[in-house]
């Protein structure tokens, strides 16, 4: 249970990124509004992480899932 925080920021930073990487519209969104940290977050969603990284979060949720 307690990660599924961690799914969450998983699934919703790669949906962002994708919608950030293909420019895809989204009419009620006015990018000039947002703020400094919102427009730089896009190069820290999951998908840029080297993939070294992604391995090994997925090898420890493997561990601790099987572990219970």
């Amino acid at each position: 249970m307690p990660f599924w925080g961690v799914n969450g920021i998983l699934v919703a930073g790669t949906l962002w990124y994708y919608l950030d990487h293909f420019g895809y519209p989204l009419a009620f969104i006015d990018a000039t509004q947002l703020s400094a940290f919102a427009l730089k977050v896009p190069a820290y969603l999951p998908p840029t992480w080297p993939s070294t990284v992604l391995f090994l979060w997925l090898a420890l949720l493997i561990i601790l899932r099987v572990r219970r």
